[in-house]
């Protein structure tokens, strides 16, 4: 065999491994040669891969008819009847888990064979990142180990070259993954073997982050500080736990750290972050690391004019644990104090009013002469929408009356005007001015109006002319399973030559079958024809739990009709615009499968 044949056959075993050692076997010369030919060598890999699996599927299937033929003449020598519903019973010899089987392994070993006979380093990034593997699929975390022993083999520089080129490859993964991708993994291990100082690339801290830690990481130097600048971080660490930190996780980690010499690094790298802003949840790990380090009052005082800084607009969470640590605090400025009081008071969460006036309050008592100077907060806390606030606002100014100058009280007097009428008129007895007026009439609300019901679901179809398209939405679809049903039993020679207006392909779809409009076209073709392959149900996660539900109606209606045992009518034909069933129309469906001993369809009865 000639270099290329030997990477082909082994190509074709699926065997990410064994490519690689077929491959680093080869002369410098015949790399190059299977490097020129493995980009049209792609599709060629994909049909022979996707050939391989029809045969396995045509096989697989063969055998579980078989085996469910024989289930059935065991189950009639026993005299038991057999049930339609016992076809699907899964991890039945006739109905087996699917398993991938290795040779459909194509896209990496090809990536493999790449990665190993390609020259230059930014082609060998460009490879691994071609839209054909990523169509595919991330490669598996053992490639990826296969991938690194591969590369390893490359002469020094060219593996920092690699490492850096492939670093900057990373994109910001999207917030719906949920697991790391085998591409960052790839990059993260080049960077910690070769040890060349990692770009700046806000997608390759999220990268780092979306693993576990790692212990004597040479990375880490390097991208802790990168930790609170980066876009993304928060995302991706928003679901870890502080009370108490996992082991392993992130946070237990720069707990950890924190003890070692790196805890002024992590504070003012979470307060930072803060300053910096964004959406509450994106900052949530940050708020946990911060009180999970428990600031001491000497470092919530070195840091002061930052925590005041956080409260007028940073989200509630975070404003919440910066006023919780400036209360602690007993030296601040009074002008700094009266500013951050004015900024919490005017915000619009209830909660952080609320703590602001507790905190006004606390101040109050030790503030040195009189209070003019937190005149003003109060005012803004008067305005608050919440009527317990404002009454709290009220009893606080009450309370320290006779610390207000008249020009204090003529501060709080130009905020009456939002209080409530009884509110404000307390404060005119104690500050003098005039309260609100009485609202003139009470409110009285307009009528409501008529509540819309849903409307009535079209009539059912009883003659062939009225028989439509199947794929016009799901009323479309519900109408047309149960028209074909009722009109099998009623009106088949009707029903044929309605759906011999169809063009229908010339073979079946592949299966599994997916979507509803392929069943309706098997349902017609075996209809037509008398002839359609078993019905392909997907397996188990292809797609969600409940269109796994309503594909299994259309699989039994189809393998009914195989069978000759279609009912005359389904159950669970809507009569409602919502998709329900009148009950006392389901009684009498019911009613009527009693009077002819018919045997219901089991997804159809649920």
């Amino acid at each position: 065999m000639t270099a290329w044949e030997t990477v082909v056959a082994a190509i074709d075993t699926g065997d990410p491994q064994w490519v690689a050692e077929r491959v680093l076997a080869l002369g410098e010369r015949e790399r190059r040669e299977v490097a020129a030919l493995l980009p049209a060598h792609i599709a060629v890999a994909e049909e022979r891969a996707h050939a391989r699996e029809l045969e396995r599927v045509t096989r697989r299937e063969r055998e579980s008819e078989a085996a469910w033929r024989e289930h059935v003449r065991r189950a009639e020598r026993a005299g038991r009847t057999v049930h339609e519903y016992e076809r699907w019973e899964w991890n039945t010899p006739w109905n087996r888990p699917w398993s991938l089987e290795r040779e459909a392994n194509w896209a990496d070993s090809l990536r493999v064979a790449g990665a190993a006979t390609i020259g230059g380093a930014a082609a060998v990034v460009a490879w691994l990142n071609r839209r054909e593997f990523q169509e595919r699929g991330e490669a598996s975390g053992a490639t990826t180990a296969i991938l690194e022993g591969v590369l390893s083999a490359r002469p020094a520089a060219w593996q920092e070259d690699f490492a850096t080129r492939a670093a900057l490859r990373l994109r910001p993964a999207p917030r719906r993954r949920r697991r790391p991708d085998e591409t960052d993994a790839l990059a993260l291990a080049m960077l910690r073997r070769t040890g060349v100082v990692p770009p700046e690339h806000d997608p390759l801290v999220v990268a780092w982050v979306r693993r576990p830690p790692v212990r004597e990481d040479p990375l880490l130097d390097h991208l802790l500080p990168r930790l609170f600048e980066a876009e993304g971080v928060g995302a991706a660490l928003r679901g870890e736990r502080a009370e108490p930190p996992a082991r392993g996780t992130w946070l237990a980690t720069l707990k950890r750290l924190a003890g070692q010499g790196r805890r002024d690094l992590l504070l003012d790298g979470c307060v930072r972050r803060f300053l910096r802003g964004g959406e509450a949840a994106d900052l949530r790990f940050f708020v946990r690391l911060h009180e999970l380090l428990q600031p001491t009052p000497d470092e919530v005082s070195k840091r002061a004019a930052d925590y005041l800084r956080l409260l007028p607009a940073a989200p509630g969470p975070v404003a919440e644990a910066a006023l919780r640590h400036l209360r602690g605090l007993d030296h601040l400025d009074h002008a700094d104090v009266s500013e951050a009081l004015r900024a919490l008071l005017f915000r619009p969460e209830r909660k952080l009013v609320t703590a602001g006036l507790t905190w006004l309050d606390a101040v109050a008592r030790a503030w040195p002469g009189d209070l003019d100077e937190l005149a003003p907060a109060l005012g803004y806390a008067f305005a608050c929408e919440s009527a317990d606030v404002q009454g709290r606002a009220v009893r606080i100014a009450v309370k320290h009356a006779k610390r207000f100058t008249p020009v204090g009280a003529q501060a709080l007097r130009d905020s009456f005007g939002v209080l409530p009428h009884q509110l404000g008129e307390t404060l005119v007895a104690v500050f003098g001015g005039e309260a609100a007026e009485e609202p003139p009439e009470p409110f009285t609300p307009a009528e409501l109006p008529a509540p819309r019901y849903a409307e009535a679901f079209p009539a059912p179809v009883t003659a062939p002319v009225e028989l439509g398209p199947c794929w016009g939405g799901w009323e479309s679809a519900e109408l047309w399973l149960a028209g074909v049903v009722r009109l099998h039993h009623d009106d088949r020679d009707g029903l044929v030559a309605k759906l011999s207006e169809w063009r229908l392909g010339r073979s079946s779809h592949e299966r599994p079958w997916l979507d509803v409009w392929q069943w309706c076209e098997e349902i017609a073709r075996l209809i037509l024809t008398g002839g359609s392959p078993a019905g392909g149900l997907p397996r188990g996660g292809a797609v969600s739990a409940p269109h796994l539900f309503l594909l299994r109606r259309w699989a039994e209606v189809h393998s009914a009709l195989q069978g000759g045992v279609l009912p005359p009518y389904l159950l669970a034909e809507p009569t409602e615009g919502t998709g329900h069933v009148d009950a006392g129309e389901l009684v009498a469906r019911l009613a009527g499968y009693e009077r002819r001993g018919v045997e219901a369809l089991p997804a159809d009865l649920q």
